[in-house]
């Protein structure tokens, strides 16, 4: 694919700094946006100035051109990224329509290109973007369903965390022990039926037949559990009390930060079934220890933890 040129000097360096600038060379000049509308080659639109490189460093083969060639490359980049990102979000795809859905995930990946070479957090910023940027039809519906599809997709690829011991659930121990939401578990609350919504959008292998989504208010889980995704329905003050769990504690600190936030109902709710849920939210994988590391284990106590990014289309608490 690439023209060999000699090189003077000593061999190895040389060849090495070449290839390298030769190699981002062409990992930039790939992934240059496709533009709105091209016939043949899209470079020849976007970025005709690649020409000359192209022709030099790329051969000519089958009747193309190395600028030919590099289109072609460049037309699979991004038909690779959009792919992926149409397997991970199908009820995005769906409530936004495959062609808006397409226009969407282009500028989001022009504006986070890969940077990781994990392929499951190509989309680790989409709601973020979205959030911040579509003002269409459907704002909400859109917004819930890519925090939805997200949820799957951290259900799948996320750690386990570390389990909790029985013990450390008991009274005496509310300031021993940090705890916080497993990594692959994912609380939401939802003004649509989502879960209904999802399992039709899967079985549409065209992409474009028309869904209805309807409204559902809910709070549900989506977590692994033996190796697949699942979901599973929460009450309200159940949903509150994970939501806290995603930021690490100690019970004493998780149960003062809920103070406030329920409501009378909610609260009897949680003293009625506090010990029964941590039952089987441990059973189910849901909760795990903050372990310190052996570094962190000397630093000064009450040091801040970094949130993680949790996608989520609750802007009321």
């Amino acid at each position: 694919m690439l023209k060999s040129k000699p090189l003077s000097g000593k061999p190895g360096n040389r060849r090495q700094s070449s290839l390298k600038r030769m190699q981002a060379w062409f990992g930039k000049a790939i992934s240059t946006p496709l533009p709105p509308e091209y016939g043949g080659n899209p470079l020849a639109i976007s970025a005709p100035r690649l020409r000359p490189k192209a022709e030099a460093f790329l051969n000519a083969k089958h009747g193309l051109s190395g600028f030919d060639r590099l289109g072609i490359y460049n037309q699979q980049y991004w038909f690779r990224l959009l792919t992926i990102m149409q397997d991970e979000h199908p009820c995005a795809v769906h409530v936004l329509g495959l062609h808006p859905y397409n226009d969407w995930a282009a500028r989001y990946l022009s504006a986070h290109p890969p940077s990781s070479p994990y392929l499951s957090l190509l989309d680790a910023e989409f709601f973020r973007f979205m959030d911040k940027n579509y003002r269409g039809r459907n704002r909400k519906a859109v917004l819930e369903a890519i925090a939805h599809d997200m949820a799957f997709s951290r259900a799948v690829d996320a750690p386990a965390g570390k389990t909790p011991a029985p013990g450390d659930f008991a009274s005496g121990r509310l300031d021993a022990v940090k705890m916080r939401l497993a990594p692959h578990v994912t609380p939401l609350r939802l003004s649509f039926d989502l879960a209904a919504f999802r399992a039709a959008c899967i079985r549409d292998e065209s992409l474009e037949k028309r869904i209805a989504l309807k409204r559902m208010a809910s709070c549900a889980v989506v977590y692994r559990h033996a190796f697949l995704p699942r979901w599973k329905p929460i009450s309200r003050a159940a949903y509150k009390l994970l939501t806290e769990l995603r930021t690490p504690g100690t019970l004493r600190n998780i149960f003062s930060r809920l103070e406030g936030r329920l409501s009378a109902r909610e609260r009897k709710e949680l003293e009625a079934h506090l010990q029964e849920w941590f039952r089987e939210w441990t059973a189910l994988g849901w909760l795990s220890r903050e372990e310190e590391s052996p570094k962190r284990a000397g630093r000064k106590r009450g040091q801040a933890h970094r949130r993680p990014a949790w996608p989520s289309s609750d802007r009321r608490g």
